[in-house]
């Protein structure tokens, strides 16, 4: 990849919700190209010796034509339907860079679903994008890329399914007293923790 392959207004789009959340963050006064290289977008292989960009710079910042090129089945599928009916009443397949793909999951989710009414310590909270800003982030930060499985949110009147690729690192029973987490694509993870998107890497389970 060049830098013509990549979407330099989603870049800096970030740039801007990173500096938002902090005043002086170092990315403020970076080019795009050196934001990359110090996110560890742009890296030297050292067994090579070869440059160039990564997957994770793929998938966060690619035009949808370069994203389509290097993962042909990359998409997150998302659909409403009514419960236990193949057909579906709405549906968008989202094959846009990830941070795009999180605005348009959020607004479909939106779209189909009420934010039932919620205080927390006398302040109304919209407990509809608490839950789903966590579940859309770690559906898009968490999937296993190279498999061709897509991701699907499935919506319906009862239940909420999500499907994602994954190649588990520890087989058998999980047991929340001993357990660690393990996150998939610390990369992604560490610029959606920089906008904003993610708390502290490896915080959840």
């Amino acid at each position: 990849m060049t830098m013509d392959d990549l979407d330099e207004d989603v870049i800096n789009k970030v740039r801007q919700m990173a500096v938002n959340r902090t005043k002086n963050h170092p990315w403020k006064s970076m080019t795009n190209f050196d934001l990359l290289k110090s996110a560890s977008l742009y890296i030297k292989d050292f067994t090579t010796q070869q440059e160039g960009y990564t997957l994770a710079c793929a998938l966060l910042f690619g035009k949808d034509l370069t994203i389509q090129s290097i993962l042909p089945h990359y998409r997150t599928d998302v659909v409403y339907k009514k419960d236990d009916e193949i057909r579906y009443i709405d549906r968008d397949t989202v094959e846009t860079n990830l941070i795009d793909s999180y605005d348009r999951i959020m607004k479909f989710v939106e779209k189909h679903l009420p934010s039932p009414f919620h205080l927390e310590k006398d302040i109304r909270i919209d407990i509809r994008n608490a839950i789903f800003r966590e579940l859309v982030v770690n559906t898009l930060m968490h999937r296993e890329f190279l498999m061709h499985q897509y991701g699907r949110i499935i919506i319906s009147e009862k239940k909420i399914l999500i499907e994602n690729a994954n190649r588990p690192y520890i087989c058998g029973n999980l047991k929340p007293n001993d357990f660690r987490p393990y996150t998939k694509n610390p990369t992604i993870a560490k610029i959606f923790k920089e906008i904003g998107f993610a708390e502290e890497l490896g915080s959840g389970v």
